[in-house]
């Protein structure tokens, strides 16, 4: 897309861009003039919004883009069903049908939807309602009321096909006619996503310890003390709740981000009051402090590894890879808690075993 605009600027020194704020943005693409608020202001009022857009569209400029934040801002703080966030799609409706009013037979209008955002406000991670979201194309040539499911390649090769300039070269989008003809997309790189499944491991390696350890314990008591080790592990029970709660790590969830994530930090207060019974449960089954210690911490730290490798860490910087880097990020900080939870349990249990 830089390529295309800065291909069009080249050609015509005509193409502008017009943002209701973060100017910086619309900088970067390489457009010969950008219409954006100056400072002190923060971001173009509605009516200078509307006045420069439609100034910019008459213009001879072949290449012309509208960018309204609102939208974006509002679904960031407060999610896609917020009052705030229908507001800003009426605001960029009417500016739109300002745009219908004038729309001369020559020109092809893109209007292009916010991308998605996660139902408590934010985005980041490649969901799918994030990732897909409607677009509409009108102009010459093309039949009203055919629909077909695009990528981000496709509208770079449609818009330089349009522009009649040449596409950029790692562009591997389809043609308008390829696209309405239904021919396969280019692979995105979502499309192989790692998605570990680090919760269902956990239940199955915690469910087998136990039962194992309890089918050996040969009396009532020792059956009894087995109880606790049945349970998940401790960072899968805190998983678990989070799931419930808040819903899977992601790099669209909020509570991700904070280093000491409240809510991390609170759901490891349960794995680390579990991870100690478990503890107190080995040692009442025979099993020595020496061996039981590292097994606890061992289940800990592995599916925080293995998630973090599959982020990209140690050989790159995360976040990069969907799904995974959240799952690291908040495995680090449960798996953290219950470990210090772990060495409380160790200092503060008897070594005596109770019988």
């Amino acid at each position: 897309m830089h390529r295309m605009c800065r291909s069009v600027t080249a050609l015509s020194a005509n193409a502008i861009a017009v943002a209701e704020s973060h100017g910086e943005i619309a900088r970067s693409f390489g457009f010969s003039r950008v219409v954006a608020p100056a400072p002190p202001a923060t971001r173009l009022t509605p009516m200078e919004l509307g006045q420069e857009t439609l100034a910019a569209a008459q213009s001879s400029a072949p290449l012309v883009l509208i960018h309204t934040l609102a939208i974006d801002e509002a679904g960031h703080r407060q999610g896609p069903f917020a009052p705030a966030y229908r507001a800003a799609a009426r605001a960029s409706d009417e500016l739109l049908g300002s745009l219908l009013a004038v729309r001369r037979p020559e020109w092809t209008l893109l209007a292009l939807a916010d991308h998605g955002h996660a139902v408590g406000g934010g985005h980041g991670d490649i969901e799918e309602e994030v990732r897909f979201v409607t677009a509409c194309l009108a102009g010459p040539g093309i039949p009203v009321g055919a629909a077909a499911e695009a990528v981000m390649p496709d509208l770079t090769a449609v818009l330089a096909e349009r522009l009649g300039v040449e596409r950029p070269p790692a562009c591997a989008g389809r043609s308008l006619r390829a696209l309405l003809a239904g021919a396969p997309r280019p692979a995105l790189p979502g499309d192989a996503r790692p998605h570990p499944a680090l919760l269902g491991l956990l239940l199955a390696a915690a469910a087998l310890l136990g039962t194992a350890l309890a089918l050996l314990a040969g009396d009532a008591r020792r059956r009894g003390a087995a109880l606790p080790l049945l349970l998940p592990l401790g960072p899968a029970l805190s998983l678990l709740l989070l799931l419930l709660g808040y819903g899977p790590p992601s790099l669209s969830r909020a509570y991700v981000y904070p280093a000491f994530s409240p809510v991390l930090l609170a759901l490891g207060l349960p794995a680390a009051l579990l991870s100690g019974l478990q503890l107190w449960s080995l040692e009442r089954l025979g099993v020595g402090r020496r061996t039981a210690l590292p097994t606890l911490a061992l289940g800990c730290l592995a599916p925080t590894l293995v998630a973090a490798i599959a982020s990209g860490w140690p050989l790159r910087r995360p976040p990069l890879a969907p799904y995974a880097s959240g799952w690291a990020s908040s495995l680090m900080v449960l798996s953290a808690v219950t470990l210090l939870g772990l060495g409380a349990w160790m200092v503060g249990l008897p070594r005596r075993r109770r019988d």
